[in-house]
């Protein structure tokens, strides 16, 4: 008979003290290697690092057992509020429910033209500005603006273009309050705090000139807001708090950009350093589309980029880490995990399993061919995470990366100007260590 009385083994806490923290993506990925796929962290709270797919799938697919009521969600409630990736229960279902429809296949097409204009218009503008002066800029933030730009259009049918910089700006400030400082009080003038609160007031205060306008200006638009305003309560009849419009406000605006910004970033990384693959993708785009416009048809068309995405999101995973709170105790292996522990469960750790991914390091977008993808359990691969609370605009992010890479190889080519390796920071996207710079040239068809 199996003893599972033990917990899975891991680092003692005495044995950190003295020695010098490694950076969070490498220390997990090292207690991984040492440990194996259940690890203890060294911590007087029970926490369990999982990496072992079976577990993660019955986690993950059974919301009830296992919750979001932990520190990692109630910090990041602290900026988002109450919307759809920090709510719980029924008010989560039913605001899931009431979302879902601008994330259908008939809406997503309706928003493909956008994507390609908004990437020809900063195309136009890199033409006037960067590439006329042979002027080096950061690609990483061109992105980001990109993808708010057409997140505004698409989800609150705003235009963003002007407002990208201080939105980006408020974003990174308060990610880096709730990530970096202990406790946020607003009566603490400390140095996080300050920053948190004039990010929050400055994010909240844009969500509520867009709700003030729309009521002022009602347009018959299929967009999130329409959706958020014309809600009912399905008990009491009555609509959606302002508050709770703000919050689901802030949670799209602030989480749809990051996803699809940062990995166009790694993306052409990547391919700035692996001529065969740019090679590849551009001879796909080339014969897909014949010179014309991309359109919503031709994504399913693009295999290969497809590859190359999954495969840059394999090894810098947007949403690096999930976490979540065990109900009752957990039976694995020879191991118990008790009841009322936090586990973590880490993309980025287990998109190197070498179980799974041999060379894990390696860029190889044929990773993603369908006969390998055929052999390795589904949820090897996490990139927008799975079950009930997979990321509900994750089909609109591949939608807009697919686009606006097919755009962009089509009409420049990029070059990196960076003179150092970029790695990754876990922050609450996977984002950069420096700026990515680059330079684009027009690219000539023979």
């Amino acid at each position: 008979m199996v003893n599972r009385s033990s917990l899975p083994p891991g680092p003692s806490l005495f044995s950190q003290i003295g020695t010098r923290p490694k950076p969070m993506l490498e220390n997990i990925v090292d207690l991984v290697h040492r440990y194996g796929d259940l690890v203890k962290m060294p911590s007087l709270l029970n926490i369990f690092l999982i990496n072992h797919v079976e577990t993660i799938s019955e986690i993950l697919h059974d919301p009830c057992e296992f919750n979001k009521k932990n520190g990692v969600y109630r910090r990041l409630g602290k900026f988002l509020g109450k919307g759809l990736l920090t709510n719980e229960g029924e008010e989560w279902k039913n605001r899931r429910r009431l979302l879902q429809p601008i994330f259908h296949r008939q809406s997503l097409s309706q928003t493909a033209p956008l994507i390609v204009d908004a990437t020809n218009t900063m195309i136009a503008k890199w033409q006037s500005t960067y590439m006329s002066n042979n002027q080096t800029f950061n690609f990483t933030q061109e992105m980001l603006a990109l993808v708010l730009t057409i997140s505004g259009k698409i989800l609150f049918s705003e235009d963003l273009t002007r407002l990208t910089k201080p939105i980006i700006s408020w974003v990174n400030k308060g990610h880096r309050a709730i990530t970096r400082s202990i406790i946020i009080n607003r009566f603490l003038p400390t140095f996080y705090n300050i920053q948190f609160h004039y990010a929050l007031y400055n994010i909240e205060k844009l969500a509520k000139f867009f709700i003030d306008q729309r009521r002022q200006n009602p347009q018959n638009q299929q967009d999130l807001l329409s959706l958020l305003l014309q809600a009912k309560d399905p008990q009491t009849g009555e609509g959606l708090s302002e508050q709770t419009i703000i919050d689901e406000i802030k949670t799209f605006l602030i989480t749809g950009h990051e996803t699809a910004g940062y990995t166009l970033a790694w993306i052409f990384w990547h391919l700035t350093q692996h001529n065969d693959v740019l090679e590849k993708a551009i001879d796909e785009v080339d014969k897909v589309l014949g010179g014309r416009t991309a359109t919503f048809d031709d994504v399913n068309q693009l295999t290969y980029l497809r590859m190359i995405i999954e495969e840059t999101m394999r090894i810098y995973p947007p949403i690096w880490v999930f976490t979540r709170r065990s109900i009752n105790k957990l039976e694995v292996q020879d191991y118990t995990i008790p009841a009322n522990s936090n586990l973590i469960i880490c993309p980025y750790a287990l998109h190197r399993h070498p179980l799974y991914w041999p060379m894990a390091e390696k860029f190889d977008p044929d990773r993603f061919l369908p006969e390998n993808i055929a052999a390795r359990p589904k949820l090897a691969y996490l990139p927008f995470g799975a079950g009930p609370r997979v990321c509900i605009a994750g089909t609109l992010a591949m939608l807009q990366i697919t686009l606006i890479l097919a755009t962009m190889l089509q009409k420049v080519v990029i070059q990196n100007k960076t003179k150092i390796t970029l790695v990754p920071c876990a922050q609450f996207s996977l984002t950069q260590n420096k700026p990515f710079w680059v330079d684009a040239k027009k690219r000539f068809k023979m």
